[in-house]
């Protein structure tokens, strides 16, 4: 029972997304998202903060200080933001690494699977494969005999237009030559 109090006190914070798996790990990256967002705008402001504008006029957070100290804040606004940048591609290499380690788990567990079947389960994969497969091409031969099925009746249905058309303008232009 205290695995169970401990595992509960662990979800407590989430809410009620603490059941549903995927539902909290969307909620945990639309999370992680957003707080990134917010710190780059952060750090963005506060580095731009100490900054010139555009007219050459320094901003209102930075005529109080003067002299060396001015130097010293955009150098270290300008230290901030290049570290920012430096922090957001490693977030993104980081994301790239943790898809790939997923991918590669997966296969690793596959191998492991077919590493640690005995001869008689290495035949019983290779027929469910063999049957995935058997299965897989017959859906792609049905769906390439609807296709042509399909197109056959598009064709026939656009020349019966095609004739009607035909007919309508011999009809039309009979009309008007009795006119």
């Amino acid at each position: 029972s205290g695995g169970h109090d401990k595992k509960n006190s662990d979800l407590s914070p989430i809410g009620p997304w603490a059941c549903c798996a995927i539902e909290r790990n969307i909620l945990l990256e639309w999370y992680s998202g957003n707080v990134n967002i917010v710190r780059r705008k952060a750090v963005q402001e506060l580095s731009l903060a100490n900054q010139v504008n555009d007219e050459g006029e320094e901003s209102d957070d930075t005529d109080a200080i003067s002299g060396p100290n001015k130097k010293t804040v955009k150098s270290l606004s300008r230290l901030v933001s290049h570290q920012s940048a430096e922090i957001e591609t490693l977030r993104q290499k980081l994301a790239e690494s943790e898809e790939a380690l997923l991918s590669q788990s997966s296969e690793t567990n596959m191998l492991k699977r077919r590493i640690g079947s005995n001869p008689n389960k290495l035949d019983d994969l290779l027929d469910e494969y063999s049957a995935k497969i058997s299965e897989l091409e017959k859906e792609g031969r049905s769906l390439k005999d609807n296709i042509l099925k399909v197109t056959a009746d598009n064709e026939a249905t656009t020349k019966q237009h095609q004739d009607e058309i035909s007919e309508l303008k011999i009809n039309l232009q009979q009309s008007h030559e009795e006119i």
